[in-house]
């Protein structure tokens, strides 16, 4: 189909890309050190955009699926975060959970990390006693409304054995925060029809809005040192 005259640039440019963005929280501090890995084990091309030798702000894995860190957009906490969310924004997590289920599932969990040290523990039966919270990361135990909370989140879907709650609180994790980073895009694309799925951090997210609403053009760099300067912190994905 003809469009009309245009630079060979700008017509690549203009085409629908298949990229699935897949949106972890505090991708860079630990979940990519996990994916790392066993991301080498596939038979597909790997970019990488570091942080520094240990931390990737972004990676990809093939020719669609791209890995981001919502914590580079919004830099709290899940707990945090889903806190600051009403009712009405839950909208992935309704649609898995609806009446006393839905409250008891629209705050973020806790978890015994420490406790489940092995795999065979996923079949202890019961809510593990309130001391097996404590973190020695944070040097802190779980609070006890926490506690009680998640004891009736025990009781209340019938759970028999760590099993069952582990799976739970990873299925609440995930959609939590899939509605958070969903908030958040509906409230960019409102505000600056921005997407921020197409994004790697806030700073580029914010420069772009910047320029959309502003209207101000970027001048041609006319200095060699200054061309040099911005080409040696490109990042390609």
């Amino acid at each position: 189909m003809f469009r009309g005259a245009a630079h060979n640039m700008c017509n690549l440019k203009y085409r629908i890309t298949w990229k699935v963005p897949v949106v972890f929280h505090n991708l860079r501090g630990y979940d990519s050190h996990l994916i790392m890995q066993e991301i080498g084990k596939f038979k597909m091309n790997i970019n990488v955009v570091p942080n520094n030798m240990e931390k990737y702000i972004l990676f990809s894995l093939g020719k669609n699926l791209v890995f981001i860190d919502s914590i580079q957009f919004m830099a709290s906490s899940l707990e945090a975060l889903v806190s600051n969310l009403s009712p009405e924004d839950f909208k992935i997590v309704g649609k898995r959970w609806k009446g006393e289920d839905f409250n008891l599932v629209t705050q973020k969990g806790v978890f015994p990390y420490e406790f489940l040290d092995n795999i065979s523990k996923l079949d202890a039966e019961g809510l593990p006693s309130k001391d097996k919270f404590y973190s020695t990361l944070y040097e802190s135990e779980v609070k006890e409304e926490d506690y009680q909370r998640a004891q009736k989140v025990w009781d209340h879907f019938g759970m028999k054995t760590m099993r069952d709650y582990h799976d739970l609180y990873l299925e609440t994790d995930v959609l939590l925060l899939a509605d958070v980073f969903e908030n958040f895009r509906r409230t960019c694309l409102e505000n600056y029809k921005l997407d921020p799925a197409h994004y790697i951090s806030a700073p580029s997210l914010s420069w772009d809005a910047f320029l959309k609403q502003s209207g101000e053009e970027i001048e041609l760099a006319s200095d060699m040192d200054m061309f040099q300067f911005f080409e040696k912190g490109m990042r390609v994905t």
